[in-house]
């Protein structure tokens, strides 16, 4: 599962930055880079974690867990600012971003899995707020006279 929704997240940040990419600079791309290679930190020790080796289990246990789960945090931290610079998305939408990832990732060290209610329901709403815009059109539509 833990594969899967990092796989699904980064596909989440693909999708934000489809809709509001042109309109942030550097700290956007910056942020998107680093959720980005944070993730796929995360999925490879998933994958390997899947594999079952005892001496890869507790590297990742110990290493490449805590260290993908910060360049996500970091990652997500600044791509929030971004977001709110870029004003394409709602305002929560910016402030979901900078103020969930820092408040999981402390819950989850206190308690095991604490923060995946909180976390699933940041993306949820992400999640729909990409679904509704691409219902909407590019383009006003002509007038017929």
């Amino acid at each position: 599962m833990l594969l899967l929704a990092t796989l699904l997240t980064l596909g989440g940040l693909v999708g934000l930055h489809a809709l509001q990419g042109a309109n942030y600079g550097r700290i956007g791309r910056a942020g998107l880079y680093a959720a980005a290679v944070g993730l796929l930190v995360q999925a490879m020790a998933a994958l390997l974690l899947l594999m079952g080796n005892d001496a890869w289990e507790v590297t990742l246990q110990w290493l490449v867990a805590p260290v993908g789960s910060l360049i996500v945090l970091v990652g997500l931290v600044l791509y929030g600012a971004a977001t709110l610079q870029a004003r394409v998305l709602a305002r929560w939408c910016g402030v979901g971003l900078i103020v969930v990832p820092p408040l999981a990732f402390y819950m989850n060290s206190r308690i095991f899995y604490g923060s995946l209610p909180l976390f699933g329901v940041l993306w949820v709403a992400l999640g729909y707020v990409l679904w509704s815009r691409s219902s909407t059109p590019t383009e006003q539509p002509s007038r017929v006279r």
